[in-house]
């Protein structure tokens, strides 16, 4: 799944180059420290909805990394497409989801039939509601996909 790409980029380049990569990317509030679904990773790991789009308009730009690179990113967070929120818009995703204690957030790259595809980050915080939160995530995934 998603956490498991995600740990097994960290694995191999280390948390403090994912961070520092980060960083030069135009992540200024991204900073990894532990894998993802470890136990205090949510509280410890810190990014937001702006970087999560960089991370993903570079991967459709193919900027940073090589094409091949790219491509294996895009298919990796391809894999869990019809899972999340963004799953609602009904097409095509590479997209990473999670829940937490009062957020909700997706992000990724949507690829409409006949467009240029579309990167987009949604982050709900502190709603008591976890519905409010997924139907707003899934609202502005149809509304960016033309679906709504």
């Amino acid at each position: 799944g998603n956490a498991d790409t995600l740990n097994a980029l960290m694995g191999f380049l280390g948390f403090e180059g994912v961070s520092a990569a980060a960083k030069r990317a135009g992540m200024a509030d991204t900073e990894i420290v532990l894998p993802v679904g470890a136990p205090g990773a949510e509280k410890s790991n810190l990014t937001c909805a702006s970087d999560a789009a960089v991370f993903f308009r570079k991967l459709i730009r193919r900027e940073g990394l090589s094409e091949e690179s790219c491509a294996r990113l895009v298919k990796a967070f391809s894999d869990n497409a019809e899972m999340g929120k963004f799953a609602a818009a009904g097409v095509p995703t590479a997209h990473l989801a999670a829940s937490m204690p009062g957020c909700e957030y997706d992000a990724g790259i949507f690829f409409p039939e006949s467009e240029a595809p579309i990167a987009a980050a949604v982050m709900t915080v502190l709603l008591t509601a976890r519905g409010k939160g997924v139907e707003f995530c899934e609202r502005t995934a149809r509304a960016l996909a033309g679906k709504e």
